[in-house]
């Protein structure tokens, strides 16, 4: 079995899992890969509002 790599479907926005050897194949049809999160920096702190 194949790895499976993680996209973003463009018409729905939803998650998709796709083989790995039909990646290009998706990428041409418009859909967009998911972001990986890297290992080397730490994920993004939202953003807060002070309340008065």
């Amino acid at each position: 079995m194949s790895d499976m790599v993680k996209f973003i479907n463009r018409l729905t926005g939803g998650e998709m899992w796709v083989a790995e050897d039909r990646v290009e194949e998706y990428k041409a049809a418009g859909h967009k890969l998911a972001a990986i999160p890297s290992k080397d920096k730490p994920a993004p702190k939202p953003k807060t509002t002070k309340k008065k």
